[in-house]
């Protein structure tokens, strides 16, 4: 148990996927806004996508990929079925009245979840199933803490009016460098 824990604890510290692989950027870097709602939804829709892929992937590595010694094909399935999924995410919500889970909050969630979904299954290295999730869990939950940060200091950089050459994109990269800074600064801990 302590080692889930810690597992969970490093994905969302020292091994933040967001700040040190620079995945899953677009909702940080978009001209749109977001509220804090909308970005707690985001990050925990992306967790439990990729809980979901991982753990599908891992059983197709398991169940017809490994017997089959049919290592070549690995990453196209890993891409299909993360696609699925989120793919699978879009038409639930088309379907189903959600007044938080907005068409752009689902796409955004489908597209993270498919770049950080690829990375993390490809450098995944945990032996078990159940390991490969809660490693999931960890990168899910520390992308929505990253996501949460950024859209408060977002939020309150509206109020200081940055200057021109500043504002936007630029600004919101300084701010993921520096917050990369502060969550590498853990890793001693």
């Amino acid at each position: 148990m302590s080692d889930y824990l810690y597992v969970i604890v490093a994905a969302i510290i020292w091994q933040n996927i967001v700040l040190s692989a620079l995945l899953g950027l677009t909702p940080f870097l978009t001209e749109a806004r977001a509220s804090l709602r909308n970005s707690l939804v985001i990050g925990l829709l992306t967790t439990v996508m990729l809980a979901l892929a991982i753990a599908i992937v891992r059983i197709v590595d398991a169940v017809v990929l490994d017997p089959a010694g049919a290592g070549a094909l690995v990453y196209l399935v890993h891409a299909v079925v993360v696609l699925a999924l989120a793919a699978a995410v879009f038409s639930i919500r088309n379907r189903v009245s959600c007044p938080y889970v907005t068409p752009a909050v689902a796409r955004a969630a489908g597209f993270e979840t498919a770049l950080i979904g690829l990375a993390l299954i490809a450098a995944a290295n945990a032996g078990n199933v159940g390991a490969a999730v809660v490693e999931a869990i960890g990168v899910g939950l520390g992308f929505t803490v990253v996501l949460l940060i950024v859209e408060g200091i977002r939020e309150r950089l509206e109020w200081l009016k940055p200057a021109s050459w500043l504002a936007g994109v630029p600004i919101q990269l300084i701010i993921l460098g520096i917050l990369a800074l502060v969550f590498s600064g853990f890793q001693g801990i």
